[in-house]
């Protein structure tokens, strides 16, 4: 376990960092134009990897937005992808243009391994101040804001870590979540064709240029033949899979399940027990702007200082967790022989009296990645977290037509979402789980307050996946 010294050692390597690059002119990554390497192509063709074609593009007062040449990167999209096998943190990318014409009209390629994908595209209006889009710490959301307000961070603050402005005790009522997606590169896959997704933005004017007003929601369509046209077009010689964007935590349009009760249900590796202490959490930039040297110093010192104090805080929290884990190594043994997972399927069983048989059309495939028991409030304060991974995959084929994590947990922790198991990629049932203290935890009751809780928090989310797919989605 790092040692105090260690974290502010780590803590003085991030300034002298900072130091080093300070008076080093900013860069950005520009967009790559063009097929992929030969060696990538190699690796495609021998199903390594798929080509993953899309066309994004922003229309900002009815002109698009989606050019490689764009100087104003405020106006420009913001592209997010996690693999979801294993719950890894959305990580902004750049995708790649096939041709110069064809990405100034939006269309936009990923090379990805096999696999299922998180992704979440944010729209013009994220870089400005005050802000048309922002983070909600207490959904775990990034949202757009559909009224304007000439009103410096609209009641939030700037996050030097997510280069956006954060609502951490409350947010505006016109915040309205960002739809994030899903969608899968199989294992025998060239080229997976994802569809295409517009937004309409509306412009304003700022002290000091344009702004974004306020900016819709994105319009998806999949025309299968002309994403094969441009695809043949663009990138000859590789297989053509039409598989579209889903909403995350939705099947695919027309899937539906008559009875969730009567599928067949998998179940896959689960999580362990742990614990998780908030540690580092996000706030506000002490940064001045200007380019005076005083003030240069004045950042870095200033950074240098949260930096320190971050390192701080997540070592407080290792602490605590290794404070409790005999606790958590106890309580442990008591769910060995009734794992939350296989516990998931007795609970769906339980809702199919008067079924006749099995759903053969489908299966479900479960696992438990998150279980623990996480800080609420004050650190002697806990709450079950339990996330389940729930897949719905086509019995024929393997497609798989619906995935989701859903949790049962405490209010969401205000940090950082790039990180692994990201709330970004949670869909959170509407029951909160309730706050215990750590004594009651690791008292003579534990062990029945961890059962009785695991089994509430199943009955919340067997709900939300029976809502989920028993109800047509067009």
């Amino acid at each position: 376990m790092p040692t105090a010294r260690g974290a502010i050692r780590a803590a003085s390597a991030v300034v002298a960092s900072l130091l080093a690059t300070a008076w080093l002119p900013a860069s950005g990554a520009g967009v790559a134009v063009g097929p992929p390497a030969p060696a990538v192509m190699d690796r495609i063709r021998n199903h390594q990897a798929a080509l993953v074609l899309f066309q994004f593009s922003a229309v900002v007062d009815g002109k698009q937005t989606a050019g490689l040449r764009g100087a104003d990167s405020n106006m420009q999209l913001r592209f997010y992808v996690a693999r979801l096998e294993a719950l890894d943190a959305p990580k902004q990318v750049t995708p790649a243009a096939p041709s110069e014409a064809a990405g100034n009209a939006g269309w936009r390629y990923l090379v990805l391994s096999p696999g299922t994908y998180y992704l979440l595209v944010m729209p013009p209006g994220v870089e400005q101040n005050p802000p048309a889009v922002a983070y909600d710490t207490g959904s775990g959301r990034y949202g757009r804001l559909t009224h304007y307000e000439f009103k410096p961070a609209r009641g939030g603050f700037y996050s030097p870590e997510l280069r956006a402005f954060v609502f951490r005790d409350s947010r505006p009522a016109d915040f309205q979540e960002l739809q994030g997606f899903w969608f899968q590169v199989p294992g025998d896959a060239q080229l997976v064709y994802l569809g295409s997704a517009t937004v309409a933005c509306k412009g304003g004017r700022g002290l000091f240029g344009s702004l974004i007003d306020n900016c819709g929601d994105y319009a998806l369509t999949l025309d299968a033949q002309g994403g094969r046209d441009a695809a043949a077009s663009l990138l000859p010689g590789l297989d053509f899979t039409p598989l579209a964007l889903v909403p995350y935590g939705k099947p695919r349009a027309g899937v539906s399940v008559p009875q969730v009760s009567a599928l067949a249900v998998t179940l896959r590796a689960s999580s362990g027990l742990a614990s998780a202490f908030t540690g580092a959490e996000l706030t506000p930039s002490l940064t001045i702007f200007g380019t005076d040297k005083v003030l240069v110093l004045f950042n870095l010192l200033s950074t240098g200082g949260r930096a320190l104090g971050r390192a701080a805080e997540e070592q407080r929290a290792e602490q605590r967790a290794a404070d409790i884990q005999a606790c958590i190594d106890r309580l442990a043994e008591t769910i060995t022989a009734a794992p939350p997972a296989a516990e998931f399927a007795s609970v769906l069983a339980a809702g199919s009296a008067g079924v006749a048989g099995q759903d053969a059309g489908h299966r479900l495939a479960v696992s438990v990645p998150i279980l623990r028991l996480r800080q609420s409030g004050q650190p002697q304060n806990l709450a079950l977290e339990l996330g389940m991974e729930v897949r719905l995959e086509d019995a024929q084929s393997g497609r798989l037509d619906y995935y989701s994590l859903l949790l049962y947990a405490p209010d969401v922790p205000s940090q950082n979402p790039h990180t692994r198991l990201s709330p970004l990629y949670t869909q959170i049932v509407s029951e909160r789980a309730p706050t215990h203290p750590t004594a009651e935890w690791c008292g003579g009751g534990g062990p029945a307050l961890l059962r009785a809780e695991i089994a509430a928090g199943l009955q919340h989310i067997a709900a939300q996946v029976t809502l989920d797919l028993e109800t047509p989605r067009r």
